[in-house]
């Protein structure tokens, strides 16, 4: 019999021969009732704050909440309070959390960041803050949906008042996004080896400026902020330190003599040459961008470059009419000059394919026995 809080760490191997129960997680207040039970037999003086943050960290194991809860009571000499409970779990308090999503509601990446750091700084466990910003955004998803709030969240009145006034300001689909990247973010974090500050920096960046995001859920979260009349982050302008920001150097006087040669800071000379090393990778991000335009351009090739043109050479005459559609020939130049660094038309025309190699003469049977039999020093016998 194997009992286990984390199953999918057992070989799969062991997994597929084994009959499989999954019980139910004790919820928190099932942990309380313990832990004060065990707490008042073993003589433990333990805060009700103290004790709730044992069983936040259990995670829904009475194993780990007996656990931690001794270890805690031998580190304090027989007294868990709230301070060692959170320097010995790494754990943070519910303020942080609530301010946490409160800078992502507003778009305020930087002061999300800026608390990230001060919690990690502070002795804050960031994988357990990945996990309880899991189950804070799972508590306003709950909210969203019309959910209400329920004994086991151990959450007072007005935390739940907070959290109600998180789900009306956030998007749902935000939160939804949110609740998968923190998805995401624990796999690589627990089979990745991922850092887990850094997780927890980039999910925070994300959320609170979507724009940063090129994800469909992004654009989606965006939209909803739009519908709902909520102004869009906008991600700032990186300006240097005023020690950095020093005058430019004056010029020095004119002197006699020749000119100087002044710097060319004109774009890259386009040319065909260019063109055919780029071109491979030109129709990788046609079919990355438009399939439909990939399809036209297949054995396409490029037949010149010079003054800002393009020409393109394509076997059909269907396939060069639908790339003189306005739409596909807008996608294409876009792409091309995106590639070559600088604004650039487009031409395409019908280039005949590549003729086929000549038939070879008839074959000559008698010559094809006599060159085996020379070969392979046969003989040939005769059919009856």
């Amino acid at each position: 019999i194997l009992c286990t809080t984390h199953p999918w760490d057992i070989l799969a191997t062991i997994r597929s021969r084994l009959s499989h129960f999954a019980l139910r997680k004790p919820g928190l207040p099932n942990l309380l009732r313990v832990l004060e039970r065990v707490a008042r037999e073993e003589n433990i003086i333990a805060s009700a704050e103290a004790l709730d943050l044992v069983a936040r960290a259990a995670d829904g194991s009475y194993r780990d909440a007996l656990g931690l809860l001794d270890q805690i009571s031998a580190f304090g000499d027989g007294r868990v309070d709230v301070a060692d409970a959170l320097d010995l779990l790494g754990v943070v308090e519910r303020e942080t959390l609530f301010t946490l999503v409160d800078h992502i509601a507003h778009g305020d990446a930087a002061g999300a960041l800026e608390l990230i750091g001060q919690a990690a700084e502070a002795g804050a466990d960031p994988e357990q803050l990945v996990r309880s910003l899991a189950n804070h955004l799972r508590l306003v998803c709950l909210l969203q949906q019309g959910a209400e709030a329920r004994e086991e969240w151990a959450h007072t009145a007005e935390e739940i008042d907070r959290l109600r006034t998180q789900a009306n300001h956030l998007g749902a689909s935000q939160v939804v996004h949110g609740l998968d990247l923190i998805g995401d973010a624990q796999v690589r974090i627990r089979h990745g080896g991922a850092d887990p500050r850094l997780q927890l920096e980039v999910i925070a960046a994300k959320l609170a400026r979507p724009v940063s995001d090129d994800g469909i859920e992004a654009l989606a979260a965006r939209l909803e902020r739009l519908e709902r009349g909520l102004p869009q982050a906008e991600i700032p302008t990186v300006t240097p330190p005023p020690s950095a920001r020093t005058a430019p150097p004056a010029a020095p006087p004119a002197a006699e003599g020749p000119p100087a040669t002044v710097a060319n800071t004109e774009a890259v000379l386009l040319d065909l040459e260019h063109l055919q090393r780029l071109w491979p990778h030109a129709l990788q991000e046609f079919e990355r961008e438009g399939p439909r335009i990939a399809a036209f351009l297949a054995n396409s090739v490029p037949l010149g470059a010079g003054d800002g043109r393009v020409q393109i050479g394509v076997e059909l005459d269907l396939h060069a009419r639908m790339l003189a559609q306005p739409d596909a020939h807008r996608q294409v130049e876009r792409i091309l000059s995106t590639l070559l660094g600088q604004s650039v038309a487009c031409d395409v025309e019908v280039v005949a394919p590549p003729a086929p190699p000549p038939s070879s003469a008839t074959l000559d049977h008698r010559r094809l026995i006599e060159d085996i039999k020379s070969t392979f020093d046969a003989v040939e016998e005769p059919t009856r």
